[in-house]
Parts: structure tokens; sequence; C-alpha cells
């Protein structure tokens, strides 16, 4: 075949299918989709139309619906690699191939029957023992004849037995087949290709990996374990993002806390009139209780708090360095920061967001602000780094509390204060000006630790487990 004879076929193809598929002829010297386009190596233009054209019918079947989405393979490659599998995005591709078979096959079997008589040329990305069992299962498809518990079977059956999702189905697959792909293939297709996922698919990707269950430290292994396929860039944004997500999701958990807090805060509600600042207009409780927004009949006012005695600023010091991404604590205190931004914004209270380690990592837009958004952004994106040196975000608290006159302060940290000597004053000087709350991961673990236990001493502490959540305590205390 020719290039003008295959791009026609492969025209009349998509066609057919109805997706929206280029076509990229001798630039690469092997086969590839990448979801947008098909890289056609030179020696398929050697092969038959008929073969060609089941080629095409198996590529074009990857875009059309298995998996269909680049969102949907990357879901699959982190459930096969949540599953114990090596080489996830290989066994997916088993998976994937073998769907496709079974389906073209029931559709058009005499158009793709050439192609699977010499499938050599498209599987060399499987071992021997790979492809023999690929070739013991394309041959159930017309038999349906194996024996009863052997692997061929097992497959066979966690494939296409039962009325179940397909994601259901990979996960069965990946326990019988993980110890299969341990190995790669000595020839290699180029599976390092950038991944480029738009707004609307990583925003897809992110609610699918955490619908199975994942949290943001599993995903974020994921995406270290495929960083060769993602910009830099591209895997900060979906791992921000997927924190977010999950942090929203967290607080769900824990929102009757929140409520009864606002009871207490807001006792009364009143109705919010045409001539009062459009601010104080709260549309959220007006449709909650009453389902529909009238300017003076059915629009809620947030009353101003009965006491003025509490504190309305607060601080919080998060640890960022190296040593929390380690201990893995890292996670609670975006955990417990972000829970501590959405009180502040049903109070509306001010924020300053002071993340440290070797010095203060932030910028103007989250200090001593009401930035909700921004600030909660801050939260997701920052990553750890340096050492613990305490004094300069403790300068920055007190530098608040000053500007607000009452504060309440949360510090959390691993316990590994190099400075703790020099912020032992700015840390009772902060307890002048309201409630300092501690939250330390591993006290007790070192003498580093021990030594900032003692620093401490007089305001609030909790000793953390970086396994167990601080959301709801601190909550409590910010709250209380």
């Amino acid at each position: 075949m020719n290039e003008t004879e295959i791009t026609e076929l492969f025209e009349n193809l998509t066609f057919e299918r109805q997706v929206e598929l280029q076509l990229d002829v001798g630039r690469r010297p092997t086969a590839y989709m990448d979801y947008d386009k098909i890289y056609v190596p030179r020696e398929v233009l050697k092969e038959q139309k008929a073969w060609v054209e089941g080629w095409l019918l198996h590529e074009i079947e990857h875009r059309a619906s298995i998996p269909g989405s680049l969102e949907r393979q990357l879901l699959w490659e982190y459930i096969a690699l949540d599953e114990g599998v090596p080489r996830p995005a290989r066994l997916v591709h088993f998976f994937s191939d073998m769907l496709i078979d079974r389906k073209i096959l029931s559709r058009t079997p005499i158009r793709y029957m050439k192609y699977l008589q010499n499938r050599d040329l498209t599987l060399r990305y499987l071992t021997d023992g790979q492809r023999q069992l690929y070739r013991q299962i394309l041959d159930l498809y017309s038999n349906e004849q194996a024996d009863v518990g052997s692997k061929t079977h097992e497959v066979y059956q966690a494939m296409f037995s039962g009325a179940i999702e397909l994601e259901t189905r990979l996960r069965k697959f990946s326990r019988i087949l993980r110890t299969d792909f341990v190995e790669a293939a000595d020839y290699s297709p180029d599976l390092t290709a950038p991944i480029g996922l738009s707004f609307q698919q990583r925003d897809r990707l992110i609610r699918s990996l955490l619908y199975t269950g994942a949290t943001p430290a599993r995903v974020e292994d994921f995406f270290n374990k495929i960083h060769a396929r993602m910009s830099q860039a591209e895997r900060r944004q979906i791992l921000a993002a997927t924190r977010k997500l999950y942090l929203y999701n967290l607080l769900q958990t824990i929102s009757p806390i929140l409520r009864a807090f606002r009871t207490a805060d807001y006792p009364v509600m009143e109705i919010w009139n045409p001539g009062d600042h459009p601010s104080e207009l709260s549309i959220v409780d007006t449709y909650r209780i009453y389902g529909i927004l009238v300017p003076g009949v059915f629009a809620i006012k947030r009353r101003e708090l009965v006491s003025g005695k509490r504190a309305k600023s607060v601080s919080i010091l998060m640890d960022c360095s190296a040593s929390t991404g380690l201990s893995m604590s890292i996670g609670r205190e975006r955990e417990a920061a972000f829970g501590l931004v959405e009180a502040a914004k049903e109070r509306n209270d001010m924020i300053s967001f002071v993340p440290f380690s070797t010095s203060v990592l932030y910028d103007d837009t989250v200090f001593f602000s009401k930035d909700y958004e921004g600030i909660e952004d801050a939260i997701v994106r920052v990553e750890p780094s340096g050492y613990t040196n305490v004094t300069p975000p403790l300068s920055l608290a007190l530098k608040a509390a000053e500007m607000a006159g009452r504060q309440t302060t949360f510090i959390m940290t691993d316990g590994g204060m190099w400075d703790s000597e020099q912020a032992l004053g700015m840390l009772n000087r902060l307890t002048e000006f309201g409630k300092v709350v501690f939250f330390i991961f591993g006290a007790g673990v070192s003498g580093m630790q021990k030594e900032a236990k003692e620093f401490i001493r007089g305001v609030n502490v909790y000793e953390c487990d970086p396994k167990e959540p601080i959301m709801e305590e601190a909550l409590k205390e910010y709250l209380a």
C-alpha cells in the first residue's frame, strides 16, 4: 500500500466509527496511537490491504471505545498499579487489545480475521509467555473450551463472564496476571509520549481516581511512576487539583461540626432587605432553607456574632520541610489547614497562611487575607523541601497578631526544629494574643522532637500519628 491508499482507507474507517483521529505515516519507527493520532510505521505499508484494514480497525477502536479516552487509560493504569501490577501500562494495553479483538470479531469477523492471523508485528510489546497466553485466549473466542482452573480459563472468565463494568473486570484481570507482568519484552514500543490532558480530561480523571478510593498520596505515587510520560508542570497541576477535590470531599464527612459551630455563632437568621449590603446576602442559606430567593421575604442575612470576644483572625504555620514528606505528615497538615480555611470562610475571619521550611514559602495574596480560594490553592500546591526553620514564620504570625489584635495560631510540624531556642520568645509573645495550638507529628521519636515538645510547654499540644487525620481536632480548637 502507498500513503494515499492507507489515508483513504483510514478516512473511511474513522467515518464508519464516528471518531476524530489523524494519521501520521512514516515519522515513527513503531505503530502507536495517542488518542489524537495514529502513527503508521513504514513496515505496515508492506502488508496486504486486508491486514492493514484489520490493524486500523483495531487502533481506531482504542479511540472509539476501549479505553476510549486518555483519562480512562490512566485510570486503568492506576487500577492495575493499585492491584500490584509492576508494569501497569503494558497490562492495560494487553487487557484493551483482547477486549477489542473480541468486540471486532463479534461485529465484523471476516474483515478482521486476516489481521488476527498475523499479529506478531503489533504484539512485540509482550514477552513470549504473554504472547502465548494472548493466543490461547484468542483461541477461546471461537471454541470457548479451556481447562477449568487453568490461568487461561481464569483470565477468560474475568474478562468476559457476567454483566460487570470494565473497571471491575480489570481488577480481577490484574490480580490473576500481576506476576506475569514483572518483566518487559525486549522490544519496547513508544510508551513515553507526552500525555497532554485537557482541563476537562484532568477533571474527569481526578474524579474517577477519587471515586475508586484513591488518596492524594496514592495518586502522587502513581504519577511519580509514570513521570516519564508527563511534564513536571502537568503533574503538579494534577496533584494540586486532586488534593483540593479530596479535601473538599473530606470536609463533607465532618460538616456537622462546622454546622454546629455556625449555629452557635449565628443564633438567629435575619431577613436581607433591599438596601442592605450585597455581601451580607447568603444565597446558599436562602436556597437551602426556602428554595427560592425573594428580597425582603425569602432572603437570608448572616447575623454578626453576639459576642465580640473571640479572635477574628487565624494564623496557620505549616511545616513543609523534607522530613514531613518522608513521614507523610504533610498530607495531614494540608487536611487541617484546608479545614481551618473553610471554617474561617464561614466566620469571615482573616487568615495568614505561612508555609515554611528553610525559609517562608508564601506570597502576599495568602498573608493576612480573606482570599480563601487563593489560600486553599496555596495549601494544595506546596511541596516538601529543605529543613525546619521556625523563627521566620513565627515572626510573620506575630506581625499578623499585632495587626488583628486577637488571633488563634496553629503550628503544624514534625518537630524537627533547628532554632527552638530563638523562637521561644516569639512563641511566648504569641500566647498574649490568643490561643496557640501545636500539632506535632511523631513526637518523642527523636531527641530533636523531645526538645520541640519542651519548647512548646504551656500551649495546647497534640502529639499526632501521620496515619491519623487531625482536621477535626483543629476545627474544634478553632471554633470552640
